[in-house]
């Protein structure tokens, strides 16, 4: 079965963001790709993919609020699940089971001022997860619980947290200061559970990193020095991640080793579905393009 690549894509002149699919044949995933468009959806800012494939929920921003809608892939249509408010929506990540979406909503933009809500993948009541939410969340293999990162405690700290799906149960997993803070994006977890991948200025420029549960056996990964958004493959043996000092989609083996490029497009925020590999994420394209 091929992989795909769904793709939300931004217009370089009219700002407006198109649906894509990238399309790789096996025997090796993610290579030589081909890039589909199925539709034009509007000014979307965030994006995830549903683990299953079939959805992709994104923040849309027009006439100065921001709303949330779901589209789904086989029928090419789409459903607002939030409507327009005043502030900042974002599209943090989908259940397990794709039955939810995680968003957060802040008065202002930034890392970890956002208050994460759940709602259903169709839409209905939002419930109330927890406050001071990072950029993304990051599910555990048994699906009950996620990390993700949160500011502080103390100026120029942050702190690699985990809490379960209903929002209880907060704790710390590790706290880091200066320049072995956590980067914004991430964190994300291995397949088999047994390390967190994130990014990181503790070399001196920003690269991807991979620790230990117990926050032990740290290992580089990239030494690009603008790496971002590292995310697993479904079966954990690479970490697809953001260059943006190349402007390319890459991938690195997760035991370390040469990166891979993917994509010649600077692909933000990139999403991994772990059922068929499907990637969602964001890039700049022109508006005249097919």
């Amino acid at each position: 079965m091929a992989v795909a690549a769904v793709v939300l894509a931004l217009a370089a002149g009219g700002l407006a963001f198109g649906l894509y699919k990238f399309l790789a044949k096996k025997p090796a995933p993610f290579q030589s790709i081909r890039i589909e468009k199925l539709t034009d959806i509007g000014n979307a800012t965030t994006a995830q993919i549903s683990p299953d494939g079939q959805y992709v929920a994104h923040a849309v921003y027009e006439g100065g609020k921001h709303n949330l809608r779901v589209w789904h892939v086989s029928t090419k249509s789409s459903v607002e699940i939030v409507p327009p408010a005043e502030g900042f929506l974002a599209v943090r990540a989908f259940s397990p089971d794709s039955r939810y979406i995680y968003y957060t909503k802040s008065a202002v933009p930034g890392p970890g001022q956002g208050t994460l809500y759940q709602i259903a993948v169709l839409g209905g009541a939002p419930k109330k997860i927890l406050e001071r939410a990072g950029l993304s969340i990051s599910f555990l293999p048994d699906g009950r619980r996620f990390a993700f990162m949160r500011e502080g405690p103390g100026q120029g700290k942050n702190s690699l947290m985990i809490a379960n799906t209903d929002g209880t149960g907060e704790r710390a997993l590790a706290t880091r200061g200066g320049a072995e803070r956590f980067g914004f994006d991430g964190p994300a977890w291995s397949p088999d559970g047994r390390y967190i991948v994130f990014e990181s200025t503790r070399s001196g420029r920003r690269n991807i990193w991979r620790m230990d549960l117990d926050g032990g056996g740290l290992k580089q990964l990239t030494d690009g020095g603008r790496d971002t958004s590292p995310r697993f493959s479904p079966d954990g043996s690479w970490v697809i991640y953001a260059s943006l000092a190349t402007t390319e989609l890459r991938k690195v083996p997760a035991d370390g080793g040469e990166s891979v490029r993917l994509a010649d497009r600077h692909v933000l925020g990139a999403v991994v579905s772990p059922v068929d590999g499907s990637i969602a994420g964001l890039f700049r394209v022109d508006e005249n393009s097919p």
